[in-house]
Formats: C-alpha cells, sequence, structure tokens
C-alpha cells in the first residue's frame, strides 16, 4: 500500500519531534566527519565508520527539541533539517595533521556517538592536510522519498 501525503507528512513531523532520536530535550546529537570511503546503507552502525581525528574535528553539536519540517519544491519532498549550532556546519584545523585526512561525508549520531542516524557523502572527497584548512556544509538534511528517509 502506497501511503499518502498525509501520512508521510506525519511520520515526517513525528521523527523530526521525537525526543529519542531526532529531538533530544538536552544533550544534542551530533554531526561528524567520516574520513573514509562509505556506501551510504540503512544498516551502517557508528563502528562501520572512521571519523575525522585532526585537531578541528571534534564532531558539532546540532540544537535540541524538535528540529525543522519544511518542503524542497525542487526535489519535490519533505525533508527534516537538523538544527544547526552556532557558527554553522563548519570545521577549521588548527594545528597542521600529522597525516592528510581525507573527509568523505559526514555522519549524525546520537550525543553518545552509539546511534548511527543518518549520514551522506559529500559530491567531491575534501582533503584536510594542513592548518587552516576547513570544511564548511551548508545544511543537515534528511530527505523524504519513497524509500525512506535519505
Amino acid at each position: 500500500m502506497l501511503s499518502t501525503k498525509a501520512i508521510n507528512d506525519a511520520m515526517m513531523t513525528l521523527v523530526a519531534a521525537d525526543p529519542a532520536t531526532l529531538a533530544p530535550a538536552t544533550a544534542g546529537n551530533k554531526v561528524a566527519l567520516v574520513v573514509q570511503p562509505f556506501t551510504p546503507d540503512p544498516n551502517l552502525t557508528p563502528a562501520d565508520l572512521v571519523l575525522a581525528t585532526f585537531t578541528g574535528s571534534t564532531p558539532l553539536v546540532a540544537g535540541v527539541g524538535a528540529q525543522v519540517v519544511a518542503y524542497d519544491p525542487l526535489a519535490a519532498c519533505r525533508f527534516i533539517q537538523i538544527k544547526e549550532p552556532s557558527g554553522g556546519w563548519y570545521w577549521h584545523c588548527t594545528a597542521a595533521p600529522a597525516s592528510p585526512e581525507t573527509v568523505y561525508g559526514v555522519a549524525l549520531l546520537d550525543d553518545l556517538g552509539t546511534k548511527l542516524l543518518g549520514m551522506t557523502l559529500f559530491d567531491s572527497p575534501v582533503q584536510i592536510k594542513d592548518v587552516d584548512d576547513s570544511i564548511q556544509v551548508g545544511s543537515v538534511r534528511m530527505y523524504q522519498t519513497g524509500q525512506g528517509l535519505t
């Protein structure tokens, strides 16, 4: 059975406000940089990913409470936008890394880093190899598709 727009919209709203997943009340979820090639898959776990270690790569903490649900007319679907921290989704290397790190994408984790809630690949990997190299992500969104959230 194909669910209707009303059901899909309600599911997005419920997930965006769920304190056990995307809407923790006190300790925000985290967005981390992933430094190994990976294929996004709903069965991945935090143990399947290698996170960045360069100075300045600490996972950033998302805003708490219900996340933003909106509609993207270009993609013709709803999405959940994760509330960004002050300063946005921006990582800045502040000390020369021991060796260059190639960042392939980002992962959304719970506050303890024990649950993987979502992940995405960058269009092109980014290499962090020197002081002042940086990465900025415009937004962290989960899109609703015919197959679920992506």
